[in-house]
């Protein structure tokens, strides 16, 4: 824990300006000023942090232009100063906002790697000396996609995970399904007919995919949300194949995405359901004593567009930093049990914005990433 009086640095780094946040630690709660570094402006389709040149700091990769380029930017000085190092056109990939993209280490090799979902699933691999060489891994004709790296079959490497929806019937009914590629640990990958969820057709499709063991038996389990459903929760057999939970489905009809977290400290996953047009944020907590997955209570928080986790204060749980259409905010985790006081106002930006907490300057604290782009989902 950091003593009291020490002042923190924090920054917020936004596609058009980097903003860095002296944090006083007297107090609980933050000031922001303007670190006069720019980058071009641009829409964002998504953002990943990586280790792409393997010299222990944060760099970041982002999936700009409507999602049609991959831009990535080197933490030149370990201290968040960013420069252009690679550029990509990713030419026949189709414009939206809804595509995602994650980094890793996929090959073992030390280095990190990245994936974008677009209509398929494709894999940037690092070559160790500044390139990626390309591979489409899995074509499907999807107008929206999730993409997840985590290791579903406890061999300690990362496979991918990657929730799709494609029109059968417009504008009616659609197909969502979770495809799962499964890595050989030298980042090649079997994509093969068994590695896949299919949902029954509906007039819905996919707005968020995150994976944590909600049962404590040492494997990662699948939390699954779609527009007009109730979020779900597919169990891991340990090998990656899922099937529903006990109490599969939770929370409400109307919820949009979802950020999953230990939010009371018992060591298993808690759910924050976000309701956009309601303007509210439903707390529910994996409570045995309830009944598993229970609605705790519920966070007016505006009408949020994108919401992330971190231990922003450094006490030791997890606290809340969303946007909304008057700007970015933090709630902190008043008592480590999944309570959070008033938002606090960080800074203004789009409401439309990505979100990504990480240490990007090396003072084992988390700093603030804000990409203006599409709908923060």
């Amino acid at each position: 824990m950091m003593n009291i009086e020490t002042t923190i640095s924090r920054t917020v780094l936004i596609a058009g300006s980097i903003l860095f946040l002296p944090f006083v630690g007297c107090q609980k709660y933050g000031t922001y000023k303007d670190s006069g570094q720019v980058f071009t402006p641009t829409e964002t389709r998504a953002i990943a942090f990586g280790d792409f040149d393997a010299d222990g700091d944060l760099d970041f990769v982002q999936l700009k232009d409507n999602g049609r380029n991959v831009q990535l930017w080197w933490n030149e000085d370990g201290k968040g100063s960013y420069v252009s190092k690679f550029w990509e056109n990713m030419g026949g990939l189709g414009a939206g906002c809804h595509k995602d993209i994650a980094a890793a280490d996929l090959t073992g090799d030390g280095v990190d790697d990245f994936v974008v979902s677009d209509h398929g699933v494709n894999l940037y691999r690092n070559n160790g000396e500044g390139g990626f060489l390309y591979k489409k891994l899995k074509w499907e004709p999807s107008y929206r996609g999730t993409i997840r790296l985590v290791d579903l079959d406890g061999d300690e490497d990362l496979d991918i995970a990657w929730a799709y929806s494609e029109y059968v019937e417009k504008p009616l009914l659609s197909k969502t399904s979770v495809s799962f590629g499964m890595n050989d640990g030298e980042g090649n990958f079997d994509f093969s007919d068994a590695n896949l969820i299919e949902k029954p057709l509906s007039p819905s499709a996919i707005t968020s995919m995150e994976f944590a063991d909600v049962d404590k038996d040492g494997d990662k389990d699948l939390f699954l949300s779609c527009e007009n459903e109730k979020p779900a929760i597919w169990l891991n057999d340990g090998t990656g194949d899922f099937g529903y939970g006990p109490a599969n489905s939770f929370g409400s009809k109307s919820t949009e995405f979802i950020v999953v977290g230990d939010l009371d400290g018992n060591e298993y996953p808690d759910v924050l359901a976000v309701n956009h047009k309601a303007g509210s944020v439903q707390v529910i907590l994996n409570d045995i004593s309830c009944g598993d997955m229970c609605t705790k209570w519920t966070l007016d928080f505006g009408s949020v567009n994108a919401m992330v986790l971190g231990d922003v204060d450094q006490d030791g749980d997890l606290d809340i930093v969303f946007n909304n259409s008057w700007g970015i905010f933090v709630s902190y985790n008043t008592d480590g049990k999944g309570h959070f006081g008033a938002k606090q106002y960080i800074s203004g930006s789009s409401e439309d914005s990505h979100l990504a907490l990480a240490d990007v300057d090396g003072d084992l604290d988390l700093d603030l990433l804000v990409a203006p782009g599409c709908f923060g989902r």
